[in-house]
């Protein structure tokens, strides 16, 4: 990848959010990339900076498809989706934005 244009574009491939898609944007919060999502977002932008791959530990940043459909998180993420309640009855990641995204692919750094 060689703009952040095209850096934006790869995202908002992988988002099924109406948000639009800024260097400001939260993967999972804003743009609901989470699980199988996000894996599929990291493999498409891995195969486009090969061999500038990062060393991150995604399950930092990221939930497991498996922790977003266990059946005794399924009742507990309706309620957090229908409003009634304010936080996902998941384990905290850290968040991550677009623009922490696009710098750790460009510095290619080994520290998250």
């Amino acid at each position: 990848m060689h703009s952040q244009s095209e850096f934006l574009e790869a995202i908002r491939q992988h988002t099924t959010s109406k948000a639009d898609v800024s260097l400001a944007s939260r993967l999972i919060e804003d743009l609901r990339i989470d699980g199988d999502d996000a894996e599929e977002l990291i493999e498409a932008l891995n195969a486009r900076a090969h061999p500038d791959c990062p060393d991150v530990k995604w399950q930092k940043h990221f939930h497991a498809e498996g922790e977003l459909l266990s059946w005794s998180h399924f009742p507990k993420w309706l309620a957090y989706h229908a409003g009634l309640v304010k936080h996902p009855p998941l384990r905290t990641v850290e968040s991550l934005t677009v623009e922490k995204l696009m710098t750790l692919y460009r510095l290619n750094r080994k520290m998250i």
